[in-house]
């Protein structure tokens, strides 16, 4: 998880409850990782790709260690000199997760509602259908 901006964050929070309840690790970027800490969310701190650290967050989706991305970019959380890092780091992110074909999702309420699916749905609960099926009769 990288969530830019306080009301991200805030947004995300029944999200991130509900992965660590489904046992999943959350990775997250430094004002994330905080955040998530201080609202007793277990959470691993993972570096950004500007921080020139290693391994960041690129890292972790370029070798699968991870199965969602969250990546919701905020420019209003940042002072100006972080702004290109976060336009630079978001990119990098997104492009990975995609590249990677790992689920990549940029807005809160999709994000929230797709975690939600995953607590409520089993596998064995889902059938798959053609296309010919979901078509409007």
């Amino acid at each position: 998880m990288s969530l830019g901006g306080e009301e991200a964050k805030f947004r995300l929070l029944p999200a991130a409850r509900i992965l660590q309840k489904l046992g999943f690790t959350i990775y997250a970027t430094e004002k994330t990782y905080r955040f998530l800490k201080r609202n007793q969310i277990a959470c691993r701190f993972v570096y950004k790709v500007h921080d020139s650290k290693r391994p960041n967050i690129v890292d972790l989706i370029n070798d699968k260690k991870v199965s969602l991305v969250i990546n919701i970019s905020d420019k209003s959380d940042l002072g100006i000199k972080e702004i290109s890092n976060m336009i630079t780091d978001g990119y990098y992110i997104r492009r990975a997760a995609v590249d990677s074909n790992i689920p990549l999702f940029t807005k809160t309420t999709i994000a929230n509602l797709f975690v939600s699916a995953m607590a409520r749905y089993k596998i064995d609960m889902l059938k798959v259908k053609s296309w010919d099926e979901y078509a409007v009769k």
